[in-house]
Order: C-alpha cells, then structure tokens, then sequence
C-alpha cells in the first residue's frame, strides 16, 4: 500500500504537520501505524479502519484519528488528522476531510 499526503495548494501537507507537531512518543506511534498500513495493506494490519461516509474512511488510534481515501494503485491519500476527545468525530473536522477527499477524487489535489 502506497500512502500520501493530501498537499494544499500552498504546499502545505496537514497530516504530516499533524504528526510533527506530537510529542515523540505520540508521533512515533502514529507513524508505526501508518508504517504498518503501508508494509501491510488494509488486509494485514493490525490497524483498526473505519468506513465514514462514501469513499470517506478512517484510520483509529487510541489517541488520535486519520481520514483517508483511497485512490487507484493502491495509494491511500491521509486526508486530514485530529486528536480523539469523546466518542464522536467532530461535524467540523468530519465535512473537512470530505471536502479534501472531493478534492483528491476530482483530480484538483493530492
């Protein structure tokens, strides 16, 4: 599994930021995550992914949450990332990784 970051036009990778701005020991366990989805696809990881809405998908970690969609390939495109604060994923951050993954589908980013 190839993984990307959604890239804004400013050049800008949110998720990558994301992580970067964790402490060491939350970032390393985001990117050990992300490391196993790759090595081992959706079939093999031991990662627990979600379907969201649509084509609209997310990556749970005990701490954190990654939206993603995937693309021919198989490439999956991290869309947008926030910390879990309660049982349920913001509207806000939810209809933003929407918006990115019409963006990524439609061809206009990725």
């Amino acid at each position: 599994m190839k993984i990307i970051h959604y890239k804004q036009l400013s050049g800008r990778e949110p998720v990558r930021d994301y992580i970067l701005s964790l402490p060491k020991k939350e970032a390393a366990q985001v990117i050990a995550a992300l490391a196993d989805v790759e090595e081992k696809g959706l079939e093999g990881t031991v990662v627990v992914l979600k379907p969201i809405e649509g084509k609209l998908w997310e990556i749970k970690l005990p701490d954190h949450r990654i939206f993603y969609v995937l693309i021919s390939g198989p490439t999956m495109v991290l869309l947008h990332a926030i910390k879990k604060e309660g049982q349920k994923t913001p509207l806000k951050d939810r209809e933003l990784a929407k918006k990115r993954m019409k963006l990524v589908l439609g061809g206009k980013h990725v």
